[in-house]
């Protein structure tokens, strides 16, 4: 039953079908908790729908069933990357490299990006936990619908 909600999922997602694509596949957690697999696939989806937290935990979960498998740490990378943690993204990223990423080159440009943002925020102060690109506003302040990388 979860190998069939996850093939379903998959179709709804490569279809661009993301609401559909993370019922299904959440039900097929729920059925089996224990496959990293869907845990790093609902990552996808959930992040494609932009519930970072959601995507963290389904990711973080991926890494802890199946720590070897590179892919997982990849989905981990980019939800923390998204929830504003680009330095434990780094981390992550990294390992994902050390288990031979299936895309090498697309990860490397991810990790390069997010190295860059890890120094920016380390650069702006302990506290900083996101740092936001600004589309025009020049004191550098936040406004609504400003990108938070």
């Amino acid at each position: 039953m979860a190998a069939d909600l996850k093939e379903r999922g998959q179709e709804h997602a490569a279809a661009g079908r993301f609401t559909e694509a993370r019922a299904l596949l959440g039900q097929a957690v729920r059925l089996a908790p224990g496959r990293a697999d869907l845990h790093e696939l609902h990552a996808q989806v959930l992040l494609e729908l932009g519930y970072t937290w959601e995507a963290l935990r389904a990711a973080s979960r991926a890494v802890e069933l199946q720590p070897q498998w590179a892919e997982a740490h990849v989905a981990l990378a980019r939800a923390q990357r998204n929830f504003g943690e680009p330095a434990l993204a780094e981390a992550s990223y990294e390992r994902s490299l050390e288990y031979q990423a299936e895309d090498v080159d697309l990860v490397k440009a991810e990790l390069q990006e997010t190295r860059l943002l890890a120094a920016k925020q380390l650069s702006l102060g302990a506290n900083v936990r996101a740092v936001v690109e600004d589309k025009g506003n020049k004191d550098g302040g936040t406004r609504d619908g400003d990108k938070v990388s």
